[in-house]
C-alpha cells in the first residue's frame, strides 16, 4: 500500500537562511543604545511622576535608582546580606540589604528579569 499527498514546495527565499548575524544586530542595538558596560548583567531605569527609579545589576555591585534621592545607592555584592523582589500591586517593590535597607519600586512586569539578574550574582533570596 502506497500513500501519496500533494505537498507544495515552499518556494526559496532570496534572502540569507541564517539570517543576520549576532554582530551586526548587536552594532545596531549598540548604535541605538550606546556601549554597554562589560560587568552588567541587568539594567532597568525609568521616571515615576518625573522621579528617577531603576535597578541596575553588575558582576560586583547593585545600584538602586530610589525616588526622592539624589543620589543611587550603590551596594558591593560582599555587602549584601538580603534582598527580596515582592510583587505589590502593579509595582515590584526591590529590597536589598547592605547593612541598610534601601528599596525601590518598579512596574510589576520587571519582577521576574530582577529576580533573575540577583539572583545569578547573589544567590537564593534570603526571604
Amino acid at each position: 500500500m502506497s500513500h501519496h499527498t500533494d505537498l507544495q514546495q515552499a518556494p526559496q527565499s532570496s534572502l540569507d537562511p541564517s539570517g543576520p548575524s549576532d554582530s551586526v544586530l548587536l552594532e545596531d542595538w549598540a548604535d541605538f543604545y550606546d556601549d554597554l558596560e562589560d560587568d552588567l548583567v541587568f539594567e532597568c531605569k525609568l521616571e515615576v511622576d518625573h522621579d528617577p527609579c531603576g535597578v541596575a545589576v553588575y558582576r560586583d555591585r547593585v545600584v538602586l535608582d530610589i525616588p526622592g534621592q539624589a543620589a543611587p545607592s550603590v551596594m558591593e555584592l560582599r555587602q549584601i546580606t538580603s534582598w527580596d523582589v515582592a510583587p505589590e500591586g502593579a509595582d515590584v517593590v526591590v529590597e536589598v540589604d547592605a547593612g541598610k535597607r534601601q528599596r525601590t519600586r518598579l512596574p510589576v512586569g520587571y519582577a521576574g528579569a530582577i529576580r533573575v539578574a540577583l539572583h545569578e550574582v547573589l544567590g537564593a533570596s534570603a526571604r
